[in-house]
């Protein structure tokens, strides 16, 4: 099944550039404009450079990266490492609980397959304008940046052990940035730790939980190029992050779903829609963003098992807890619209009932972003509301890890933005170019 296998990895160069915390970068997809502007003027080798670049001395920006990736390996800011290694990941960080959490992942290189086989698994559907852009950044600099966050299944916790007897030794890397997750890199390169490590993944599938987009370009690539018969080529692997399911540090956050540009929006009967489906019940918010986000995700906490709740919001001063009524069928309201596995998510009820059939926001229109965007942050949606950025909003609970495994298993994928693995992979600590793997 799954195909492993260790990596030389290109690393920022520690004794050139002294604390990493400053060239590292959360990756592409999460940057806001000024998040790239402070990343830029963090540090002149600030890792943005490359994964969000711009045109430069004639060159397109995917040539240009290219150009910079050359210089940065010539000047020594980068330099790879002498020996093929797995590289274990920790990331420490907190949520409401003053407790640090810690997920604990490992760098690999792993196997392309087309989605068809059945060994590398998406769980959501993924958009063209993103693929085409990692596409042509792949083209252009031969290297991936930015590992795949993928899961698989070790109950027996055979990697959690290595990693745990490798985290006693000093990091070769670590890094604390502005978000206040600490990020910190162990090496193994000790042959019995290899085939240990091997043998754990063998056989196992593995569940793209971030990277889709960069999974398919990574795909397209290879499938590009031409090679002799049972020839292997390093870009028919790709780096990823592998985090077991079983981990305690694991966790998913929801993304809640932002109408904006409806030509016409009347939130009354938007509420009277909605009552076909869901009772619902006014909720009054504080004042206090961060504190009416709180008062949002505890209003939503009693149905995280259950499902089949969420709190529509118009503005900060009119909200409403939704649940759905008792004898709601799911196979008869949505049987026609979305097949049996996706029936029993929050998301198929989001996207079918409450944005198609209340707010006719078509599947296509959903897809496109037409009328639809997503924020994983209560509050910041709170403030697009008072500001009239957008005309409603949709808060979520999370997906449950297991019905993403569940869904995807049965060779389903959710909606776009079904889920949000916390913390985000960060940007620049392992590179896979293709040149001289050895």
């Amino acid at each position: 099944m799954a195909d492993i296998r260790p990596l030389r990895a290109l690393r920022y160069d520690a004794s050139r550039i002294g604390d990493l915390s400053p060239v590292l970068s959360p990756p592409y997809d999460v940057l806001s404009g000024a998040d790239e502007e402070a990343l830029r003027a963090a540090h002149p080798r600030n890792f943005v450079r490359l994964i969000l670049p711009r045109e430069e001395g004639g060159l397109d920006r995917y040539r240009a990266s290219a150009r910079l990736l050359s210089d940065w390996r010539a000047d020594g800011t980068l330099r790879r490492d002498p020996a093929p290694a797995f590289y274990f990941y920790e990331q420490e960080y907190r949520l409401r609980d003053p407790a640090p959490l810690r997920r604990r992942g490992i760098f690999t290189l792993v196997r392309l397959h087309d989605f068809s086989e059945g060994i590398v698994l998406p769980h959501e559907q993924t958009l063209p304008g993103p693929r085409e852009d990692r596409y042509r950044l792949l083209e252009a600099t031969e290297a991936h940046f930015d590992p795949i966050f993928g899961l698989y299944s070790d109950p027996g916790g055979t990697v959690e052990r290595l990693f745990a007897e490798a985290a006693r030794g000093p990091a070769i890397a670590s890094a604390a940035v502005a978000d206040g997750v600490a990020h910190r890199l162990w090496a193994t390169e000790r042959a019995a730790d290899l085939s240990a490590i091997r043998a754990a993944l063998d056989g196992k599938w593995v569940l793209i939980a971030d990277g889709h987009h960069r999974y398919e370009s990574a795909l397209r690539y290879a499938r590009g190029r031409s090679a002799p018969a049972g020839a292997t080529r390093s870009f028919d692997y790709v780096l990823m992050v592998l985090c077991s399911i079983e981990s305690r540090g694991l966790t998913v956050l929801p993304i809640h779903r932002l109408v904006h540009s409806l030509p016409v929006f009347r939130p009354a009967e938007w509420m009277r829609a909605l009552e076909a489906w869901f009772e619902r019940r006014e909720l009054d918010l504080p004042a206090d963003r961060a504190r009416a986000a709180q008062a949002i995700e505890e209003a939503l906490a009693p149905q995280r098992a259950a499902g089949g709740a969420f709190v529509a919001a118009t503005s900060t001063r009119q909200a409403h807890v939704l649940e759905l009524r008792p004898g709601f069928d799911r196979d008869s309201e949505l049987g026609d619209r979305v097949p049996a596995p996706l029936r029993g998510l929050d998301v198929s009820l989001a996207h079918t009932l409450i944005l198609e059939r209340a707010l006719s926001i078509t599947p296509e229109q959903q897809l496109s972003q037409a009328r639809l965007r997503y924020s994983k942050d209560a509050a910041s949606a709170l403030a697009e509301l008072d500001s009239g950025a957008i005309q409603a909003a949709l808060f979520m609970n999370p997906t449950p890890i297991e019905a993403v495994v569940e869904v995807t298993r049965s060779g389903l994928r959710l909606p776009p933005k079904s889920t949000f693995f916390h913390p985000k992979m960060i940007s620049g600590l392992v590179i896979h170019p293709f040149d001289d793997e050895g």
